[in-house]
């Protein structure tokens, strides 16, 4: 063998051992195929967003073949102008009272050419200090009732909710509204629809999850240490207690809020949610602090969040598709397909579920360097060993001459 074919092969080796060192840097999922639409989309998990660059520069779809798919990032966008549209009144059309509950009914009158959603449903009263449980039913003809949701309304001294946020935009033309033992015989005087274009974009946009937290109690205060939303665009946070309480509670970014457990008579009235709004955590520890002062620390027995979901949208014209994430050098890559994305928004496409994630990459911060040493040394070993057989081979032919 001449220097310069041993000086190929010799960087033949080097490179395919540094390739593989550094594919093998990729974390994966496997795309669950299904549907009949051309394009379909996945969701990013929490999971991926710990993993992934900060930009989701790593992000691939890769076919059968391994090959690169293209895609585009469909992605909630913040928006600064949340004005919602007129509000859409509704007619009461009957009232009754069964086993202690009480029952109204609503309907709206029906334009032929236009669907009538909502986002939310806003009541009137005819008190000032009530806190009641109210279940919504919706319905297209007054006769068959799909359940919508439950949720807690409440006035009491500064602190109120009447509106009850639907989880996704509805289309129905009547609602059924059943305050739970109604014995304070509240009355609802009047109800309307409200359709937010915001609320809309967010309510598609928003998945949840339960992360994994621990508590600290610290300087008269209870902290709370989440894990697991590493680079997670948070909406919102409700925390899961039975304690009764009224304290302030510190998080995301120089944000504060009263939250409140508190019982009127043999009612309830609360409000546990915190409202992050996007904000991003770029560590491994997202902490919130509730301000105790001299009273006992709260317990908290749960906590469950909403965040915003990232969707990668690609053509799936084959069986088999995963994703690929983690590697810290990757480039964001550039797609012809983001130019007609609005189309295939418009002509729809399947969401798809992802199946475990493999891990192959160390889990780091992408403004770290990358350890390359290892394929380094394995590069090293490989060139030595290839350099022995070459000597070994030309100390035989040697010998036999």
């Amino acid at each position: 063998m001449n220097k310069s074919m041993l000086s190929k092969v010799i960087f033949l080796v080097v490179a395919l051992t540094v390739f593989s060192a550094a594919a093998a840097m990729a974390d994966t999922a496997a795309i669950i195929m299904s549907g009949e639409q051309e394009y379909k989309a996945v969701r990013l998990t929490p999971e991926i967003y710990n993993r992934a660059n900060r930009d989701l520069s790593d992000i691939l779809v890769l076919d059968g073949e391994g090959t690169p798919v293209p895609y585009f990032m469909n992605s909630y966008e913040m928006a600064w102008d949340t004005r919602t549209g007129s509000p859409y009144h509704l007619v009461s059309m009957d009232s009754f009272v069964k086993d202690g509950d009480t029952y109204y009914d609503f309907s709206a009158e029906t334009i032929p050419w236009m669907d009538i959603q909502a986002t939310s449903i806003h009541i009137g009263v005819n008190s000032n200090m009530f806190a009641k449980d109210v279940e919504v039913l919706g319905s297209y003809d007054g006769l068959v009732w799909d359940y919508i949701q439950t949720d807690n309304l409440y006035w009491v001294e500064e602190a109120f909710k009447l509106d009850i946020k639907f989880e996704k935009p509805l289309k129905y033309t009547h609602y059924r509204l059943r305050t739970i033992n109604n014995t304070s015989e509240l009355v609802i005087s009047s109800a309307e629809l409200i359709y937010s274009t915001y609320d809309a974009e967010q309510a598609f946009f928003t998945a949840t999850a339960v992360p994994a937290f621990e508590i600290e109690e610290r300087d008269n205060s209870t902290i709370i240490k989440l894990h697991g939303l590493m680079n997670v665009r948070i909406n919102e946070m409700t925390l899961e207690t039975d304690d009764q309480f009224k304290r302030q509670v510190y998080f995301g970014e120089r944000k504060s809020k009263t939250l409140y457990n508190l019982t009127v008579g043999s009612d309830n009235y609360q409000d546990l949610t915190l409202n992050f709004g996007g904000y991003t955590e770029h560590s491994d520890v997202l902490e919130i602090r509730i301000a105790n002062g001299d009273d006992v620390p709260i317990k908290i027995n749960n906590i469950k969040l909403t965040y915003f979901a990232d969707e990668v949208v690609f053509k799936g014209q084959g069986s088999e598709y995963t994703l690929s994430f983690g590697d810290r050098d990757a480039r964001a890559p550039v797609y012809d397909i983001a130019n007609y994305k609005d189309l295939i928004i418009n002509e729809g496409y399947d969401l798809l579920s992802l199946g475990d994630i493999k891990i192959e990459s160390a889990l780091q911060d992408a403004s770290e360097p990358r350890d390359y040493s290892f394929a380094f040394n394995a590069a090293v070993v490989s060139v030595s060993i290839l350099l022995g057989v070459i000597i070994l081979a030309r100390l035989r032919r040697s010998g036999q001459s």
